[in-house]
């Protein structure tokens, strides 16, 4: 086999026809592939440093023995076809849209269609330089032609690449391409075209989206290099996300990381192409610059670790109670806006834009802005709430705080936006809470905290209760009197239904009467708990007393009116 770096248009260059063998699958790029494509287009077209070339894959050809010279040479895709064809659309779309006096750089539109047609040629089967499949070549020919039509693979790609010159700008996908390469395989006479092909599509454990990030860091540097920035950078990482023998959490930090960086929601099976991007944009695939990269993602990656604890807790006691609750209570969607607060304080260059004093309010208000959200039922829209917020411009640094709360005043008007005490307390009187034992348990222990401070057990060996159970039995039946059915299907998902018990008391378990439960409640180290065994009764009046005691509490545990304001200059 031989090797070539060589244009993607020179591809499509002289009299050349590449054909697509029956043993071949047909054309199958869907959405998402046509999108990445043009996406990829659009950032190298963007990329900081115009010199540089971008590579695409690589394109595998066989020619079969005995072709003359002169003539038009046919060569068979071995490899490539999907990518081959989808930039041929795209070809045909932006000369499609152009008019006579048209030109992108040095392109015209009669020069862009010289790239998809052998125009000297007599047989019409050897006028195009791609031929696909036995359907889609119908297709195909009829794209070339301006008269698409059909159900088929290929006449659905054209929609969606015609849609996509449109949003991106035809002359922006053309710079794209003048830069795009690809590495072209010749395929010789006494190899195995077919098995090749097999075996590059044979199936295998894929690489996670952190491998590829690391494989495209290190791509290009001596073995030496390479090396060096492994160990000095990669392995860091790992450690301060404990991911030596689990790539998932460099997976999440990565995900996070775009997030913030992007203000879009990066799925995290599409972290490496965001990262990829993102990063060309941003002139990061210069190999010079490339180490400072690897710096900065060691030390973001040690600060994601202090976010998710896996590397130790963070030095001021504010700030690490707030971690601590916000880890609690199981919702994550809040990183990588707390990433860029934590990395506001403790840049890995440059002075810090955030005191201490400012970064823990911070903290705090975002631990109170999540929990009056769960509180309410209203989490649907953080993921995006927080990935737009933290992908805003600058903060002013001489009212941080003023600065990041307006930005957050302003989500007011979306379900994202934080709650009001009258919400609060509406949710807290009337929200069933069914779901997220964890969240449960961090809003019940944050509350017994409040009350019982140095004094309160550990979170570790509490979990909560129902009072009244899940299934009625007959005692509680007789407890809660003539509409028990109906106050057992209104309150028994509630937060005021629920106890925290364990410890050193264990529990009593939930089947039990009320009257066997209030023995246990008034040994139990939690005050939050022990008051319950001063009820004589647990019926709806009890019920609506005790979630209004639990609402009022919520109140003063997670206070919001404008949030943290700068004009308080406490530490």
């Amino acid at each position: 086999m031989q090797a070539d770096e060589v244009g993607f248009l020179e591809l499509l260059d002289g009299k050349v026809q590449y054909h697509v063998p029956k043993w071949q699958r047909r054309y199958s790029w869907g959405e998402a592939e046509i999108r990445r494509l043009a996406a990829d287009l659009k950032s190298i077209a963007a990329a900081a440093n115009s010199d540089r070339a971008h590579y695409g894959g690589s394109l595998i050809t066989f020619c079969p023995p005995g072709q003359p010279p002169g003539v038009l040479t046919t060569q068979r895709v071995v490899d490539g076809q999907q990518r081959l064809t989808t930039v041929s659309l795209l070809l045909a779309c932006i000369a499609d849209q152009m008019d006579d006096g048209d030109q992108y750089g040095e392109w015209t539109r009669e020069e862009i269609r010289d790239r998809l047609r052998n125009r000297k040629e007599k047989a019409s089967e050897k006028r195009r330089k791609l031929r696909l499949q036995d359907g889609d070549e119908q297709e195909f020919e009829r794209v070339l032609r301006g008269e698409p039509q059909g159900k088929g693979a290929v006449t659905s790609a054209w929609r969606l690449v015609r849609e996509l010159v449109g949003h991106y700008g035809a002359d922006t996908l053309m710079a794209g391409l003048e830069r795009f390469r690809v590495v072209s395989l010749g395929v010789g006479e006494n190899d195995d075209p077919q098995q090749i092909f097999e075996s590059l599509n044979a199936t295998g454990k894929p690489l996670t989206e952190g491998e590829k990030v690391k494989n495209w860091l290190l791509m290009g540097f001596p073995d030496a290099k390479q090396q060096e920035l492994y160990k000095r950078y990669w392995l860091k990482i790992e450690d301060a996300l404990h991911a030596q023998h689990d790539s998932g959490p460099v997976d999440l930090f990565l995900r996070d990381l775009m997030r913030w960086r992007t203000g879009t929601i990066t799925a995290i099976d599409q972290t490496y192409e965001v990262f990829r991007r993102w990063a060309i944009e941003e002139g990061w695939d210069d190999q010079d610059r490339r180490p400072d990269l690897f710096r900065e993602l060691a030390h973001l990656a040690h600060l994601y670790g202090v976010l998710t604890g896996t590397a130790g807790s963070h030095p001021d006691d504010a700030i690490q109670s707030s971690l601590r609750h916000l880890r609690a209570m199981g919702l994550h969607t809040h990183r990588p806006f707390t990433l860029r607060l934590l990395h506001e304080l403790s840049p890995a260059d440059g002075d810090p834009i955030s005191t201490v004093g400012q970064t823990a309010r911070m903290f705090g208000a975002v631990g109170t802005w999540i929990t009056r959200l769960w509180l309410t039922g209203r989490t649907a829209g953080l993921n995006t709430a927080f990935a737009r917020l933290a992908a805003r411009g600058p903060v002013d640094r001489e009212a941080y705080l003023d600065d990041w709360m307006k930005r957050i005043r302003k989500l007011r008007r979306q379900d994202a936006g934080v709650p009001d005490d009258e919400d609060l307390v509406r949710g807290i009187h009337t929200r069933e809470m069914w779901f997220g034992k964890q969240a449960r348990l961090a809003v019940l222990c944050a509350l017994m905290e409040d009350e019982d401070a140095e004094g309160a057990p550990s979170r570790a060996a509490l979990w909560t209760e129902r009072v009244m159970p899940y299934l009625l039995t007959d005692a509680w039946r007789e407890t809660l009197g003539p509409d028990a059915e109906e106050t057992h299907l209104a309150w028994r998902y509630r937060l005021a239904n629920l106890a925290l018990v364990g410890g050193a008391n264990d529990a009593p378990g939930e089947h039990q009467s009320f009257e066997t439960k209030k023995e246990w409640y008034r040994r139990s180290p939690v005050s939050l708990t022990r008051r319950l065994a001063a009820e004589p009764v647990w019926d709806e009046a009890t019920l609506l007393r005790r979630s209004q005691e639990l609402a009022a509490r919520a109140v003063r545990v997670w206070p919001w009116e404008q949030g943290p304001m700068e004009a308080d200059k406490s530490p």
